[in-house]
């Protein structure tokens, strides 16, 4: 019996993949770019827009996860740590220390959220002004992210009320990166951005930043990862914010490993119990 519909989503993920690489636009997947989990069951508020957001619903914690560049089967663009989020603020929750919304962004062009949905080479700013109009109305905010969606955050961490960030094997030189499917989706990015990263990068945790903990992890035996590392901590090293913590791993897709042997979310807890433990006082002090 012939399968039809693993057919139809195939040639549909080949369709997307082709969308994402030539940057046309598609309404369809536009609407998945911004989705809201609300505590306490976790469904979904909202897509893409944020006018009918029920404040008095309105936890103390958002977590932001920016997805990578994996697309689900069938071309929609995969939100990423899901489970993972959910499971870690269930935990902290049944334990008596935190509620939290769960935001979950995506890129449908694969550009590193440097286009907006218009397609045009200004996505940092689309995606910052759309981060910080859910971000204001939180009092602490932690944003996580593997790969693409790691650079993502790198640029654009300064640019919202963002007080803690989490990334996984992030690529901060678009230039350096010799591997095939970086360097295509790289070579597809302007010049004058590729060029001009590493030193927005820099920025976004420069005064007036309100991010106080920046934590990377790395495969340790990943040298194209342990590059990218070595370029981060040149641009960042007068940063107090910077940790680097090395994984015994040479994958990429560093959350997947992680989760196979259990440590994701345990790691993820932590980090969320850091957060609260963030001097809000303190940070607007050093930013005025």
């Amino acid at each position: 019996m012939i399968n039809w519909t693993g057919i139809v989503r195939f040639f549909q993920g080949i369709f997307v993949t082709f969308c994402a690489l030539c940057g046309i636009r598609v309404e369809a997947f536009e609407k998945q770019r911004f989705l809201l989990l609300k505590y306490p069951h976790y469904q979904i508020s909202e897509e893409y827009e944020r006018d009918n957001m029920d404040k008095e619903m309105k936890t103390e914690v958002l977590i932001i996860s920016m997805a990578g560049s994996t697309l689900i089967i069938g071309g929609f663009p995969r939100p990423d740590f899901q489970r993972t989020l959910i499971a870690s603020c269930q935990q902290s929750n049944n334990a008596g220390h935190f509620q939290a919304d769960l935001l979950f962004v995506t890129d449908p062009f694969q550009s590193f959220y440097l286009k907006n949905p218009s397609g045009h080479w200004d996505g940092g700013a689309f995606y910052a002004q759309r981060l910080q109009a859910f971000a204001e109305q939180y009092q602490k905010v932690i944003v996580i992210g593997s790969s693409m969606g790691a650079t993502g955050i790198l640029h654009l961490a300064g640019r919202f009320a963002c007080h803690m960030a989490i990334v996984f094997n992030p690529l901060v030189d678009l230039r350096r990166d010799s591997r095939w499917m970086f360097w295509l989706g790289g070579q597809r990015i302007p010049k004058h951005l590729r060029d001009k990263l590493p030193s927005v990068i820099t920025e976004q945790f420069q005064p007036p930043s309100l991010c106080q903990l920046l934590r990377v992890h790395v495969s340790q035996r990943s040298k194209a990862d342990q590059e990218q590392r070595y370029i981060l901590e040149g641009l960042l090293s007068g940063s107090s914010a910077l940790h680097v913590e090395e994984h015994n791993s040479e994958e990429h897709v560093l959350p997947r490993v992680l989760a196979g042997s259990g440590q994701l979310t345990p790691l993820l807890s932590r980090a969320l119990q850091d957060l609260l433990a963030i001097d809000l006082a303190a940070s607007k002090k050093a930013a005025s």
